[in-house]
Formats: C-alpha cells, structure tokens, sequence
C-alpha cells in the first residue's frame, strides 16, 4: 500500500484527502488546526503530531496550502528557528506534489530547490473549488 503525507486539510484539502483514503492509501496527516486532523483520523488517516512525522514511509507528499510561503516553510523550513523542513527527513524516492494555487515564481524556485536536493516535485494547482476537490 503506497502512503501518501499531506498538509493542509482546510476546505480544499480535506475534500482531496478523504478521496485518497476511499481509494485505498494510507494517508499521514498534518495541519496545524487541530479539529482537521481529528476529522481525517475519524476517517481513517493518521493524524501525525508534526510536519516531519507525517514524511515517515511515505511515497508521496501532497501539499494544499493557502500561500506559497507556507509551502517554502514546509519543505524547507524556517530561516528564522532550527526548523529544517520536511525535505531533509523524505526518502529521495518521495514525489512532492504541490496543489497551492501559489504564485509561479514561488513554484518554480521550489521546484527548483527540490531538483538541486535530488528530489522529485509536480506542481498541480488546483481549481473547481471545494465542490470539486470533494468530488475528486
């Protein structure tokens, strides 16, 4: 069974979540609003107590966040704390999947930053709002 992290179950991404766990993945995980991960582990997924946890075993990580920044954050941590991201604690043969409707240049330079670290990223943003991401 392929193991896919994600971040960010707000309106979009719980929708885009709950589809990967009725289509048999096992799904880590994480968003900083606690009631979301409590709703997604009531479904099955395991909610994982920090972004890095959530990384552990997995084949894919999809992330559904509100700005490109926050994508930045994740994946490579905060300048400003001893927070290194998640890049630094996935499998090389991970495959990061971004679904943020973010800005191309913050795409692009993350996607970047992940080629230079040997690792592998698709950029899917995503439209037809929650409707559509319940729907699959």
């Amino acid at each position: 069974m392929k193991t896919v992290a994600f971040y960010g179950l707000g309106n979009m991404g719980r929708g885009m979540a709950l589809n990967l766990l009725n289509a048999g993945y096992r799904l880590n995980v994480y968003d900083p609003i606690s009631e979301h991960m409590t709703e997604a582990a009531n479904q099955g997924a395991i909610a994982c107590e920090t972004p890095e946890h959530a990384v552990v075993d997995a084949d894919f990580i999809i992330s559904m966040l509100p700005t490109g920044a926050q994508v930045h954050s994740l994946y490579f941590g905060d300048e400003n704390s001893d927070d290194s991201g998640i890049v630094a604690k996935t499998d090389k043969k991970a495959i990061f999947i971004d679904c943020s409707t973010i800005e191309a240049d913050m795409a692009k330079s993350i996607g970047n930053q992940l080629r230079e670290a040997n690792m592998r990223f698709c950029d899917a943003p995503v439209s037809g709002g929650v409707a559509g991401a319940a729907m699959g």
